[in-house]
């Protein structure tokens, strides 16, 4: 372990005499994707034990490595509650630079639009937003198979969206859709009118924006991952 731990201090003394352009480069091979579920206890010492081994043979290569590891990262904040925490995680980086290296963020609660936090991460490449089935037709945000889009954005924050100017791919995701859609309004047909709405939008702001529609997914986020290709 203690010669493993020594030839890698060597292998990344060796790695930083490389210009920084390519040491990031190298770094995006190094650090694999993960996929990081937010709870409450959320760490930055939990998130470390996510980072390759040769992350810790030194401050330099610590520092340069962390910000490609929250890169590549798809981060999924289940819950409003979860939203502090996270946010707390991204504080503690300097210069905000914990905000500007988040890239893909799901949401499987819309209230969490209704914070700070996306208008912090001004560099998000890829969002998907959650909408749960009952909670839309408790709310009655759907009538006659067409959206009621002035309660859906006085219920949530949907500008704060259209204010990402990075974003290059949105995921509206439905879950549990089939329980409460009308038999003559199939969850494909009611998600188009949502999908057409946001492109309206876009195109208004001159953001090219990839918009995929995802209903009938499962409340387990991690199982649809691969399915979305991500």
């Amino acid at each position: 372990m203690a010669a493993n731990f020594v030839h890698m201090i060597k292998g990344s003394n060796k790695l930083l005499q490389f210009p920084r352009e390519i040491r990031d480069h190298i770094y995006q091979f190094v650090i694999p994707g993960s996929l990081v579920e937010i709870a409450w206890d959320t760490s930055i010492t939990a998130l470390e034990r996510k980072l390759p081994p040769i992350s810790l043979t030194s401050r330099q290569m610590h520092d340069e490595t962390v910000p490609i590891f929250l890169q590549n990262t798809i981060w999924i904040l289940p819950h409003m509650v979860q939203a502090k925490p996270f946010s707390d995680l991204l504080y503690s980086f300097p210069n905000g630079s914990g905000f500007l290296n988040i890239r893909f963020l799901m949401l499987t609660d819309l209230s969490i639009l209704t914070t700070k936090l996306l208008k912090y991460c001004q560099n998000l490449r890829i969002l998907i937003i959650t909408f749960d089935g009952p909670e839309i037709a408790g709310g009655q945000l759907v009538k006659n198979g067409h959206w009621e889009l002035g309660k859906l954005t006085s219920k949530y924050d949907i500008d704060v969206i259209f204010q990402l100017r990075h974003l290059k791919r949105l995921v509206l995701a439905m879950r549990n859709c089939e329980e409460w859609a009308r038999p003559q309004f199939s969850g494909d047909a009611i998600m188009l009118g949502l999908e057409m709405w946001f492109q309206e939008r876009f195109a208004r702001k001159g953001n090219r924006v990839g918009i995929l529609s995802a209903p009938y997914l499962s409340w387990n986020a991690k199982e649809w991952i691969d399915e979305l290709g991500l």
